[in-house]
């Protein structure tokens, strides 16, 4: 399966919003605003490793969609990921603050696109199920999201 990257607007003031939240609705072409430090906080990441090697980020879409998840290979996945990022020197990197959960731009119905309802994700157990819900639903995220360079996000921070 072919996982797009979520696409990166670069920031125009007679479009977009200096202030705002940087995530931008691909469908109804505006900036959404959820109310998330946590989902702005993945925006951001994703716009720090926009210029790095694609298997960071990868693994960073990958710890974003196991984030709150207590299925019992998330802890064999997180491994994995803890030494790509060791690899990157990125392990001590802390993408969330760590009492986050929902991290992802969820602006859909994840039923229209073949994700497994939560509960049906935690009774997950091969490695291979739950990397394919990550696709899907990093699928789906590209598909219905874009995020805007917004001024507020610095340089350092993306």
């Amino acid at each position: 399966m072919v996982v797009p990257d979520v696409e990166i607007i670069h920031f125009d003031p007679d479009v977009h919003k200096h202030n705002a939240c940087p995530w931008f609705c691909n469908i109804e072409k505006r900036q959404i605003n959820f109310d998330s430090n946590p989902i702005i906080d993945t925006a951001k990441g994703l716009l720090y490793l926009n210029s790095k090697d694609n298997e960071l980020a990868i693994a960073f879409k990958l710890l974003g969609f196991t984030r709150g998840r207590l299925t019992p290979c998330v802890d064999t996945l997180n491994q994995v990921l803890y030494g790509i990022f060791k690899k990157y020197g990125e392990a001590g990197k802390y993408w969330w603050s760590p009492t986050a959960k929902h991290v992802l731009p969820v602006n859909f119905n994840p039923r229209d696109y073949g994700i497994l309802p939560p509960y049906k994700q935690e009774e997950l157990t091969e490695l291979i199920e739950l990397v394919e819900q990550a696709a899907i639903t990093w699928k789906a995220i590209a598909q219905t999201v874009s995020i805007v360079t917004v001024p507020w996000i610095s340089p350092s921070q993306r």
